[in-house]
């Protein structure tokens, strides 16, 4: 069947029902009085022959249902049905039609709501290059999930044969900022020098922390500012970088400023790359 065919079947179907309809009717009627005629032959009385005609051909009511369901766009047809169906009884009672919409928002919103939730923590991919490739490395304290402290760290780097590159970081943190401006708390985390290359990001601005700083002992008090941090609290001035903060009372270097699409990984102590 060539489509010009099926589409104007379709189209028939859809816009002359009621003819298509009649047409069944006719040919149903002329199978029942062939059918008859066939009986009488056989020599049955005409009660008997239209008895057994009416049983040989079936219950009309059911073929004309069998024949509009099996036409080409019923499940449309359907639908409008049901949607006005639906609509008369919304518009007869209100209240219920009221009661039905809020529930439908109320499950509709939860499902996104979750689902958003475990996309962004679950589904979507780390923000990170090759997320693939990255993986949480943690130690085990009774049988139990525990943190992973700095020697701890420092032994896994040095034996490392399975990882491309072992970072550190601490748990987030609040750090107060004082000095120029309104007093600030800050969220903050302490992370190994080798952090950003791992999960493969540099700063917008200066540079990352270098492995003197990132030894027991060394220069420890210097800090990379986020994009947003450095953009409403500094103005996004280019000339941050080099300048001190006070970080809990404490002076801190600015060596850099990340990009505003960074953030560091929450709630995890050690993070490797294979």
């Amino acid at each position: 069947m060539r489509w010009h065919h099926r589409l104007s079947v379709a189209l028939r179907g859809w816009f002359r029902s009621s003819a298509v309809d009649r047409e069944l009717d006719e040919e149903l009627q002329f199978h029942f009085d062939r059918q008859v005629d066939d009986y009488i032959a056989g020599g049955m009385s005409l009660e008997q022959a239209r008895r057994a005609a009416a049983i040989a051909i079936g219950n009309r009511d059911s073929i004309r249902e069998i024949s509009r369901d099996g036409r080409a766009g019923a499940w449309l047809r359907q639908f409008g049905r049901d949607t006005v169906f639906g609509v008369r009884l919304l518009v007869k009672a209100p209240a219920f039609a009221l009661s039905s919409i809020a529930i439908m928002a109320l499950g509709i919103g939860s499902v996104a709501a979750i689902f958003s939730v475990v996309y962004g923590v679950v589904l979507k991919p780390l923000p990170f290059r090759d997320p693939g490739r990255l993986v949480q490395v943690w130690s085990l304290n009774n049988g139990q999930r525990d943190g992973v402290n700095g020697a701890d760290h420092r032994d896994w780097r040095a034996a490392n044969t399975v990882f491309t590159d072992i970072a550190l970081v601490n748990n987030l943190a609040n750090f107060n900022l004082t000095g120029s401006g309104e007093p600030e708390r800050l969220l903050g985390a302490r992370i190994g020098a080798n952090l950003l290359p791992v999960l493969g990001v540099s700063p917008m601005l200066g540079r990352n922390f270098s492995d003197e700083e990132d030894e027991a002992g060394g220069n420890n008090r210097v800090v990379l500012l986020s994009h947003a941090l450095w953009q409403r609290r500094f103005a996004s001035d280019q000339s941050i970088v080099g300048r001190s903060i006070s970080l809990a009372g404490v002076p801190h270097e600015v060596v850099g400023v990340m990009g505003p699409t960074f953030s560091i990984p929450a709630a995890i102590s050690s993070f490797g790359c294979r």
